[in-house]
């Protein structure tokens, strides 16, 4: 018995091990994602700093002078593509977010699922050095018990 119990401990300390090298998995996974929040930001920062003077950079050829309508629709559109590309920048921050997020839950349920395997390798422990300790026990007696025995025997013998 002792030494099934041993072999299923085994096996739950395996299971531990693998529960334990997950939340690793995942810390590095919400630090990288972490990572990408914080670049994601700085870009846009840059990009909303910048954005003016690049607007600006487009009108500039065109302001106080006559030009054909046709250059002044693809000033427009050109502004118009300077914020969008801006926008998708705004949209790259709030999708990092929502994965830092994401990974941020699934590292809290890979945690809580090594805590549950833990406590169940916990009691295997338990149970045996419980078990090892009884069969201590009884071979000590057993071994008390035949020295008692042939002490006795001898003394029979002799008497």
């Amino acid at each position: 018995m002792i030494g099934q119990i041993r072999t299923l401990l085994r096996v739950k300390t395996l299971k531990e091990e693998q529960a334990f090298r997950a939340v690793r998995r995942k810390r590095a996974e919400l630090a990288q994602a972490e990572a990408a929040v914080a670049e994601a930001e700085r870009r846009v920062r840059e990009s909303a700093a910048a954005l003016p003077a690049r607007e600006t950079a487009v009108y500039a050829p065109i302001l106080g002078s006559v030009v054909p309508q046709g250059a002044l629709q693809d000033a427009r559109d050109a502004v118009v593509a300077l914020r969008q590309a801006h926008l998708s920048l705004v949209d790259g921050v709030d999708a990092s977010r929502a994965a830092a997020r994401r990974i941020a839950e699934e590292l809290e349920a890979a945690r809580n699922r090594h805590r549950e395997i833990q406590k169940q390798r916990d009691k295997y422990v338990i149970l045996s050095d419980s078990l090892a300790g009884e069969a201590a026990a009884t071979a000590a007696y057993g071994e008390e018990v035949e020295i008692e025995d042939l002490v006795s025997a001898r003394r029979r013998r002799i008497a």
